[in-house]
């Protein structure tokens, strides 16, 4: 395992900021460091390494969900419970497994505990403190759902 920055820690918001991928990739994400990270296993977890991600960290904020639905292509989000109307730098794409990411913060109300989907990535929903929201376009655009607060959601 890579070592453990001062304060990293993972959320357990909505349970799903753990994910495994097929029979041999497993992702993890963690945020109250300096650097919240993306920690992948592509060999069932005998191996390990942490890649940093530009989610904003450090007391209450990090990634509190992610979800891949490749080996590669995936969203990580979170924010703060503390400010949750802080939505800057609170979702990210990828499409290289967290070796490059792609701000999808925008329209997206705050703190967001969860995000699930499709198998194909094509209908995502994210859920928090701020709302309920979806997007058709991999975070490209979110729009509102509901303004009710929710902390989980699935997609099966």
């Amino acid at each position: 395992m890579p070592e453990i920055l001062n304060k990293e820690a993972g959320f357990a918001a909505s349970g799903t900021g753990l994910q495994c991928i097929g029979d041999s990739v497993v992702y993890f994400a963690t945020g109250m460091a300096d650097t919240a990270r993306l920690f992948c296993s592509y060999d069932r977890g005998k191996n390990w390494i942490a890649k940093n991600t530009p989610v904003k960290s450090g007391d209450s904020y990090g990634i509190y969900s992610i979800y891949f639905w490749s080996e590669t292509e995936g969203i990580i989000i979170g924010g703060s419970w503390k400010e949750t109307d802080y939505n800057k730098k609170i979702c990210y794409y990828t499409a290289d497994g967290g070796d490059t990411w792609i701000n999808r913060s925008k329209g997206l109300g705050g703190y967001t505990s969860c995000v699930q989907g499709n198998e194909k990535g094509t209908c995502i929903f994210a859920t928090g403190d701020e709302g309920t929201y979806y997007t058709l376009d991999k975070g490209q655009t979110w729009q509102m759902l509901s303004e009710r607060s929710y902390y989980s959601i699935t997609s099966k």
